[in-house]
């Protein structure tokens, strides 16, 4: 691999995930892949630059900069901003907000030009609201995973299992409810994010990301559509018209986007613009 090309770093809770990025790259064309702080040293090796958005402690960030010291890479720490790529921060202490949030807040508006709701649904679940490049504030709510734990940790004759999930559905066990039930809350929150959306216009964009986010559009796509039709079917009734505006399609509640790792997309923006500057 021939320089100049970035290694872009995400380190979240669970996984070290990284991309290449090259000038003139298309930022949202990276393939995905895992590594481990073990395996950076022979990745460095082709590396131009690297670039890293951290959650993890202190120690991760100082071993992986001593890693591009020593292989003589510029090493990029990202931080989150108070305003960046124009969009501003709702944030009054920027400094308190994940770094892998932000990422995902300026990858987002990379990718779309009109209002846009970004959603991770990884170790934990979160939503950022941007509209008219301006955050408006997010949530940050347990992932799926956590919320099945913390359901079996705190009831003493609750449990579960490695139940693997491909759609919504009630429970006819307890394990299935719990699987189920967290699964229920975490597209029920999507469900409020986009009706808080659309109170600003019906055209909007939402990416999804993280381990769970194709999960969770599969089960979102799969509740609209069943809410769609029971209110179309309520429109036909008589009193159709006392009901009209409480009906919201599909297409009034903007797009929805799948990508693998916003954070990582956000980087490739940061060593985008890093090369259009040093031309």
């Amino acid at each position: 691999m021939s320089a100049p090309f970035s290694l872009l770093l995400d380190v979240g809770n669970t996984h070290i995930k990284y991309a290449w990025y090259c000038e003139n790259q298309q930022i949202s064309d990276l393939q995905i892949m895992r590594t481990t702080l073990d395996g950076l040293s022979a990745l460095l090796c082709d590396a131009y630059s690297c670039y890293v958005c951290c959650v993890q402690s202190n120690d991760i960030l100082n071993a992986i900069s001593k890693l591009c010291d020593d292989a003589s890479v510029k090493y990029t720490h990202v931080k989150t901003q108070s305003e960046q790529f124009s969009i501003t921060n709702a944030y009054n202490n920027p400094s308190n907000m994940g770094t892998d949030r932000w990422m995902a807040i300026i990858a987002g508006g990379a990718l779309s030009e009109k209002n846009y709701l970004v959603v991770d649904a990884g170790t934990a679940i979160t939503c950022d609201f941007i509209i008219n490049k301006v955050h408006k504030g997010g949530w940050i709510a347990p992932g799926l995973n956590m919320a099945r734990q913390a359901v079996v940790e705190k009831t003493k004759k609750v449990f579960d299992q490695e139940i693997s999930l491909h759609n919504l559905q009630t429970g006819t066990d307890t394990p299935d409810c719990v699987a189920h039930g967290a699964l229920a809350q975490i597209t029920g929150m999507l469900a409020q994010a986009k009706l808080i959306m659309f109170e600003y216009g019906s055209y909007f964009d939402i990416f999804i990301s993280g381990g769970d986010g194709a999960l969770l559009i599969s089960a979102s796509d799969q509740l609209h559509s069943s809410s769609v039709r029971a209110k179309k079917q309520h429109l036909n009734s008589a009193s159709a018209n006392k009901f009209k505006k409480d009906v919201i399609f599909s297409t009034e509640l903007g797009f929805t986007y799948y990508l693998e790792n916003l954070v990582l997309v956000g980087l490739a923006r940061i060593a985008q613009d890093d090369f259009a500057t040093n031309v």
